[in-house]
């Protein structure tokens, strides 16, 4: 479907910053009336994928594009971000599975959620919808509901047949997670949580964040995941914890149960999920990590 690119003739110097930025060549620099000027590139100007490079860019503001409106657009600051305040809050971030009882305030949550909607995409447009759980009570609610769906995967596990099919469902990396991370101990952390000594998979959160879309939405999955890293460096910027629990996503996508208590709409398949809330204890030191390799060519 063509999309619409508006150039404004008037103020367009022909700079070529457009054309340079666009991923997909729609936009082409040409000579019009003797000046140089963007416009749609003929062959490619389909090829637009809205993610609006060239307005954002454009230093004379001469370029519209149809579907993006001009208020989605917003001044940003000239100064240049601080590494070292970064790299301090990459090095202070943690895990935060143990919280306070206490409750999310919902402007708390609110500029988590601006702040995912800021998240890189694969491509244009936004397809992630997020359900925001905001009362521990709504957790607790369906939490016997995933204890149960858990309960039958360890059952299907110890059948030879069953585990067969299992395995055929799931990428390598899944499997091992699920075959020495998950099974070895969940069977105990599922009857503790079952009799109320702890909660093995909402952590006992106040809060948390689900990412979903419809299953047709393309890289959706890896959408969520990278919204989800921004959800858990908002939390930690705003003072809370957070952590992503991949054990909830199966258990919402597969109990009809989780599903109601959570609102999901009709149709969408839940990605990501994030709990959040006040830390109950402070880390009083970082943890340094190395990667397996690091390779220069």
């Amino acid at each position: 479907m063509r999309t619409e690119h508006r150039v404004d003739p008037a103020t367009c110097s022909g700079c070529g910053t457009c054309a340079e930025l666009c991923p997909s060549h729609a936009i082409e620099i040409a000579t019009e009336d003797g000046k140089l000027r963007a416009r749609p590139a003929p062959a490619l100007a389909d090829g637009c994928i809205r993610c609006g490079q060239c307005v954002a860019a454009c230093p004379t503001d001469s370029i519209s594009v149809e579907g993006l409106a001009p208020d989605r657009f917003f001044r940003l600051p000239r100064e240049r971000l601080d590494p070292e305040a970064l790299q301090a809050l990459l090095e202070s971030r943690r895990s935060v599975r143990a919280f306070k009882d206490q409750p999310v305030p919902r402007q708390l949550l609110e500029r988590i959620v601006s702040m995912v909607a800021l998240a890189p995409m694969g491509y244009t447009p936004p397809k992630l919808d997020v359900t925001v759980v905001s009362s521990r009570e709504a957790l607790a609610r369906a939490l016997p509901a995933m204890v149960a769906l858990y309960q039958q995967l360890l059952r299907a596990w110890r059948s030879p047949l069953l585990r067969w099919f299992i395995r055929r469902e799931l990428e390598p990396d899944q499997l091992t997670g699920l075959r020495d991370h998950v099974l070895p101990t969940l069977a105990p952390r599922l009857e503790g949580t079952r009799r109320g000594r702890w909660d093995t998979i909402t952590r006992g959160a106040p809060a948390m964040l689900l990412l979903h879309s419809r299953p047709e939405a393309g890289d959706a999955t890896a959408d969520a995941r990278v919204a989800g890293t921004y959800a858990l460096l908002a939390a930690h910027a705003l003072g809370l914890g957070a952590t992503m629990i991949d054990l909830v996503p199966p258990a919402v996508n597969r109990s009809a149960e989780a599903r109601a208590a959570f609102r999901i709409p009709e149709g969408h398949l839940v990605h990501t999920a994030v709990i959040v809330g006040f830390p109950r204890y402070r880390f009083r030191h970082g943890i340094r990590r190395e990667l397996p390799a690091v390779r220069w060519v």
